[in-house]
């Protein structure tokens, strides 16, 4: 029996976590752990069925460990799980200062998702894309996604205050002022999972995305000028570790496929 992790292609909460796992070479080693991709709506009700979980929002990735021990929820643990394992390889998962900028990281992302319900509506870019071409199915799934994650995140994400956020943004520049990773002297989990809320943020190339935010047009316009004036070290930084330690054998997981022209859209 092996392990399963199930992601959301798009999600920068997956991208995160797809991104650490081919770092530690588990992506390519199926003997060793299978990737499974998760379509909405449509295995939503299967995977309630296997977690035993029936109400309540579902967040994604989650990881079925080989064992039968309890699933694990988060990409934090996943991660720790899936590298106390691969003993070759360390992100650092575990480590206290790695684990902290991981939930600054998630402060932000929630921040933009919270932003992006307020200023893009990107749920079409995430029908899955087998179904794009039946009449209908694009708007009624981007429907009932909408409504789905408005309820499921609306309101804790539109709590956080942007004040927090250019917080997190202002430690991060000072850092990387001087330094080329956020925690230590070496490549950790942190910087995987920083660089992921940036690309969710600021993407590299909307024509390649590997976020689905890269359609979030008008929410990246809101970002723009912070990294522009204040936090100039934060997006060349980004570039850098994407280009030197992002996997290409990730690419096939995390790649979106680009099967509508991604173009601004007017303000909502």
């Amino acid at each position: 029996m092996k392990d399963e992790l199930i992601y959301f292609r798009g999600s920068p909460w997956s991208l995160k976590c797809v991104w650490a796992v081919h770092s530690l070479g588990l992506g390519v080693l199926p003997k060793e752990l299978q990737i499974k991709e998760y379509l909405f709506p449509i295995q939503q009700l299967s995977l309630r069925f296997r977690l035993g979980q029936f109400t309540g929002p579902i967040t994604i990735p989650i990881l079925f460990p080989s064992d039968g021990t309890s699933p694990r929820r988060s990409s934090e643990d996943i991660i720790q799980y899936l590298n106390e394992k691969k003993s070759s390889v360390d992100l650092e998962a575990a480590h206290e200062s790695v684990r902290k900028w991981d939930e600054k990281s998630n402060v932000i992302m929630r921040f933009t998702r919270g932003k992006m319900f307020e200023l893009d509506d990107i749920t079409q870019y995430l029908v899955p894309q087998f179904l794009q071409s039946i009449p209908g199915a694009i708007s009624g799934i981007s429907y009932i996604q909408k409504n789905y994650f408005v309820t499921k995140y609306g309101e804790g994400d539109e709590q956080i205050d942007i004040d927090e956020v250019e917080k997190i943004l202002s430690e991060a520049n000072q850092r990387l002022e001087t330094s080329e990773y956020l925690v230590g002297d070496c490549f950790t989990y942190a910087d995987i999972s920083f660089a992921s809320m940036l690309e969710a943020v600021a993407p590299e190339d909307s024509n390649k995305p590997i976020t689905v935010m890269a359609a979030a047009f008008n929410t990246h316009e809101y970002f723009k000028p912070m990294f522009q004036s204040k936090y100039k070290n934060l997006l060349p930084w980004k570039t850098r570790i994407l280009e030197k330690y992002f996997p290409e054998t990730a690419a096939k997981d995390c790649l979106v496929p680009v099967t509508m022209k991604l173009e601004p859209r007017p303000r909502l």
